[in-house]
């Protein structure tokens, strides 16, 4: 019993940790191509 617990805790732990690694690089990705794509508007705009 008591060995599941732990073994729960620490996949727990693990879990949240890669989630918020994951929305992290997930979050970079979506804000560089927002950038990106706010440029290319500027861009058509421009013409």
């Amino acid at each position: 019993m008591s060995t599941n617990v732990l073994f729960f805790i620490l996949f727990y732990i693990n879990a949240l940790e890669f989630t918020f690694l994951a929305w992290k690089k997930w979050k970079g990705k979506i804000s560089s191509q927002m950038s990106e794509f706010k440029m290319k508007k500027c861009d058509f705009y421009h013409k």
